[in-house]
């Protein structure tokens, strides 16, 4: 069971297009999942399916032309599709790295190894003091402002104590820190008092709008709900903690999300309004002489291709309220009996720390000696030597190597392979899937793993995800999608794998990907699929339950539908993988081996 493990990744309903010229290109539709401690989480699907579009979601590395339509993906406390690229660069890379597809265009060929990974390295280093000296001054500012406001304070030992700190917080005599500490519990206490009451204040002013704007979808009225939103400016600088290195990013989620969600909705109704008027005019005949099938997309386009009916906006826009509400009201139930004086010593700690930290440079001889160690630890020979070498001197598993240490040098909590090994040969991709999984159990990492070959994953996932056309549509553990697939999608998949035991014809999925663009109306894979139903192209199906953590979005599960077999080959594959897996077993192996 993973319900009982610790979640360190969310994603929810995430929703991606992009601009084109010819067209929006719809290419992720609703993806959600989960990221458990220590698990791999395979994503499959062919190219086209949304898959790496997700994964560069995850590290903010998304194209100019994006437009995130909706969702949410939660890491830390933080909603990574809404951060700036300056909240990204303290996540990107030291808590979440990614391995991309060629090793060759991910290192500059003309740049030594060492060179590469010690960059990465003093960047990191550059990054996290220029941060540091941002939280410094931030918090030492407010603290002198708000000392000079004390009565009774002498106001000119407070500004020679400060341009001290400033200097250097190791040189404030043990006198200057005493003085200090006998007028910072009143300025710790007034800040906490006055934040905790900022959040009150807000959570009740929004329960009152929720009951008077959001009573129901009859009674909306979306553009004086608009013009309330427009007052709400001051919510992500009243949210914030003064004293606080975090600044808690739900607000302007709260904020943009609400917006996002007016916009959705007013293009959701206009849409509505287009398709029916179009579809009148085809109901009249007023259309003689045309193809009536390009109608059919323009209509679907405008009005029953809409993700989300208004109603179901409205719906969305009234949990936001309610989650926020409930976030703020957490605040206040979790924020115990403050210690004044306690967290006083605590404030100056944290300052001289940041302060020590942004004078932190990374020496080059510590750099270079971890940067040794990570390439030894990845499993390559003579690393002193390869660090002075360039990456066109190297094997492509041993370029493939270099780009994972790159990956490990901040020892990130999540790992992202972007098929890793698409472009290396059968022997060295089992040597580089090994070495991935020895650094994930050595590391405790949680992986994402973006593959196109279910047969690759089948010895590196815990859970797999299969994509196509931009949704998740069958979703289990390793054993159960090997096993108990339901999806005629996943069967496609393990059809099309190669088994070398065996002199069989190579099944091929038949047709291709849909334009995404406009996708087709009921299940995208309906017209690719032999068992597809005729409500396949009616309707999207939803996802069906098949056991505690395996679910499958096909008709196909529905109680009346009629029964469907996989495919000879698929269950001839099924049965070998699990007399494959008794073997190992038997002979000692793990399940996963």
């Amino acid at each position: 069971m993973i319900n009982a493990q610790e979640k360190i990744l969310e994603c929810k309903d995430l929703r991606i297009s992009f601009k084109t010229n010819n067209g929006t290109v719809k290419a992720v539709r609703g993806v959600s999942f989960n990221l458990y401690k220590g698990r791999t989480l395979a994503i499959v699907g062919e190219s086209g399916s949304g898959k790496s579009v997700t994964s560069k979601a995850i590290m903010g590395l998304l194209a100019g032309n994006k437009i995130v339509e909706d969702g949410h993906i939660l890491f830390d406390g933080h909603d990574l599709v809404k951060l700036t690229d300056r909240q990204f660069t303290n996540i990107r890379g030291s808590r979440i790295s990614m391995i991309f597809q060629d090793p060759m265009s991910s290192l500059n060929p003309i740049m030594r190894v060492g060179k590469q990974m010690t960059e990465a390295l003093i960047l990191k280093n550059k990054s996290v003091r220029k941060n540091a000296a941002y939280v410094f001054k931030t918090i030492s500012r407010y603290l002198h402002n708000a000392l000079l406001k004390i009565e009774g304070i002498d106001t000119k030992r407070i500004d020679q104590i400060f341009k001290i700190i400033d200097k250097d917080m190791n040189l404030l005599s043990e006198e200057d820190r005493q003085y200090l500490l006998s007028f910072l519990p009143k300025v710790v206490s007034k800040t906490e008092n006055d934040y905790l009451r900022s959040i009150r204040r807000i959570a009740d002013e929004l329960t009152l709008a929720q009951d008077k704007y959001l009573q129901g979808f009859e009674t909306f009225n979306r553009d004086v709900f608009k013009d309330y939103i427009a007052t709400l400016s001051n919510i992500k600088t009243d949210t914030d903690d003064p004293l606080s290195e975090e600044k808690d990013d739900l607000a302007f989620t709260f904020q943009a999300a609400l917006r996002a969600s007016l916009k959705k909705l007013a293009i959701a109704e206009s849409n509505i309004i287009k398709g029916e008027k179009l579809q009148a005019k085809i109901d009249e005949k007023k259309f003689k002489g045309v193809d009536t099938s390009k109608l059919e997309l323009k209509i679907r386009s405008f009005g029953s291709e809409i993700v989300l009916l208004p109603s179901d906006i409205f719906n969305q826009i009234r949990s936001l309220f309610q989650e926020f509400i409930g976030n703020l009201n957490s605040i206040l139930d979790t924020r115990g009996t403050l210690d004044a004086t306690k967290n006083s010593n605590d404030v100056l700690d944290f300052l001289n720390q940041k302060q020590n930290d942004s004078w932190f440079r990374l020496p080059s001889s510590d750099a270079k000696k971890k940067a040794i160690e990570i390439l030894e630890e990845v499993g390559i020979p003579n690393a002193d030597r390869r660090f002075r070498q360039y990456p066109f001197e190297l094997s492509g598993g041993m370029r493939q190597r270099i780009v994972i240490a790159i990956a490990l040098l901040a020892n990130p909590d999540i790992l992202i392979c972007d098929e890793p090994t698409t472009a290396l040969d059968v022997t060295i991709q089992a040597q580089i899937l090994d070495l991935i999984n020895k650094i994930k159990k050595e590391r405790n990492l949680s992986i994402i793993f973006i593959t196109h070959n279910l047969g690759v994953v089948a010895n590196m996932a815990d859970d797999i995800a299969v994509m196509y056309a931009g949704k998740i549509v069958e979703f289990g553990g390793v054993n159960e999608v090997f096993y108990n697939s339901k999806h005629p999608y996943t069967w496609a998949l393990l059809s099309s794998m190669p088994d070398l035991s065996k002199r069989e014809r190579l099944e091929a999925i038949p047709g291709t990907p849909p334009n995404m663009i406009i996708p087709p109306k009921g299940d995208a894979f309906a017209p690719r699929n032999k068992y597809a139903l005729k409500l396949d192209y009616e309707q999207e199906p939803p996802f069906f339950q098949v056991s505690e953590n395996h679910y499958a979005a096909t008709w196909l599960l529905h109680p009346d539908a009629p029964k469907a077999v996989p495919p000879k080959v698929v269950l001839q594959r099924m049965e070998d993988l699990r007399e494959y897996k008794k073997n190992v077993k038997k002979n000692g192996g793990s399940n996963n081996d």
